[in-house]
């Protein structure tokens, strides 16, 4: 049979590793073998070799065949050589002798081609591995030269966007400002009108009555009581009363809610014009209608017949140039509501908050200072001075009346 040197394959998929072996040439590449002489590793770089010299040699000189592959790994590790060699001494060629002394000099020249051959593989690593590095160095260099500028870039953006952030802020500030300026021009622009319009009605009112004589005005009264021309008649600025504040509007004909801070009964039905105060300054309405309700008024003005032209008095203080009297008294004296008691010696009782009327007496509902509510008689001989501007009544009082049912 013919006996072949030969590799059987071994290890797993792209990892395969050989055992060289003596077979017959008749069995598989991979099946039965007469025996092992070696390993081949071709992955590792140079590739290991494993090999019993002293049986290679055997086998072939026995006539055992090598496969190409199987060849050239006995010619790597000098057992064809050392089978050369034997050849020539059985010829008589040379002796035993120089068959060693030229075996070991292939050795020796063989070992240091490998070691040059190692030495040069490492070196030629080491020089790809710096190249790489270097390499790398300047691809990161490169990056993070990019990657400042894109720093740089970004952090101008967001000094751009906060900037942005900070006008578009600024601008909803002018915008508002400017509304609001706005919203402040067209009242003026309302009030300015309707000052001109009442203007215009007082002219036409004066051109046709002549006004009327005032009476002398009393000592204790001051020289700045002026007089306000209604067109219906003329009256004085210290008689006109507070009568509320327009709180709302109702509605959309243009009636406005007035808020007392008492109930009125029939007696608001006989009222004619009212006072509106605009800017400080008390301008006579002629009213269209005025129902009462609790602790309000639900009135509505001559000309005035959509919310819109009246909504701009919401606020404004009510005044009326007279009593609004009381169905059972039609002598209270109304106006003294709100005023402050003082005593003879300058002491602040408190304020009027309430007039009641009792059989052959008037009383004062007085807010007390010290806490707690007062009832005062409006007895004549008690009244010292009564000064409406400063809204004030002088009392001479017998001693403890402030004191009692407080």
């Amino acid at each position: 049979m013919a006996v072949k040197i030969r590799l059987a394959r071994k290890g797993r998929k792209r990892k395969a590793f050989y055992h060289i072996v003596v077979a017959d040439s008749r069995a598989p590449r991979d099946g039965r073998f007469i025996e092992k002489l070696g390993v081949y590793n071709p992955i590792t770089d140079p590739a290991t070799i494993e090999l019993d010299f002293e049986k290679a040699l055997d086998w072939l000189q026995k006539g055992a065949q090598p496969t190409e592959t199987c060849r050239a790994i006995l010619s790597y590790k000098g057992v064809l050589m050392k089978k050369h060699l034997l050849e020539g001494v059985k010829k008589g060629a040379f002796n035993e002798e120089e068959l060693e002394k030229r075996f070991e000099a292939w050795l020796r020249e063989k070992e240091q081609k490998v070691e040059n051959k190692v030495a040069g593989l490492e070196q030629s690593q080491e020089d790809t591995k710096k190249e790489r590095i270097e390499a790398e160095r300047k691809i990161n260099e490169a990056r993070a030269a990019e990657l400042a500028k894109l720093k740089l870039l970004l952090k101008r953006l967001l000094q751009l966007k906060r900037k942005l952030k900070l006008l578009l802020k600024r601008l909803l500030q002018l915008k508002r400002k400017l509304k609001l300026l706005l919203k402040r021009l067209l009242q003026l622009k309302r009030k300015l009108k309707l000052l001109l319009k009442r203007l215009l009605q007082l002219k036409r009112n004066l051109r046709k009555q002549k006004p009327k004589m005032l009476l002398p005005a009393k000592r204790r009264q001051k020289k700045s009581n002026r007089i306000i021309e209604t067109g219906i008649l003329p009256v004085k600025r210290d008689e006109l009363i507070p009568l509320g504040t327009i709180v709302r509007t109702h509605g959309y004909d243009g009636t406005v809610v007035i808020k007392t801070g008492r109930d009125y009964g029939q007696e608001t039905e006989e009222m004619e014009s009212v006072f509106v105060e605009v800017d400080g300054i008390p301008v006579p309405f002629i009213l269209a209608g005025c129902e009462a309700a609790r602790q309000s008024l639900f009135v509505s003005f001559l000309g005035y017949e959509t919310r819109e032209s009246v909504v701009e008095f919401t606020g404004c203080r009510v005044l009326t140039h007279g009593d609004v009297r009381d169905e059972d008294d039609k002598t209270l004296p109304l106006y003294l509501r709100g005023f402050s008691i003082i005593s003879s010696d300058g002491t602040d009782i408190g304020v009027i908050s309430g007039i009641e009327s009792y059989p052959m007496q008037i009383m004062l509902l007085v807010k007390s200072n010290k806490g707690g509510e007062l009832m005062i008689p409006l007895h004549p001989d008690w009244v010292v001075d009564i000064d409406r501007e400063g809204e004030k009544i002088i009392m001479d009082m017998p001693d403890g009346l402030d004191t009692v049912n407080s």
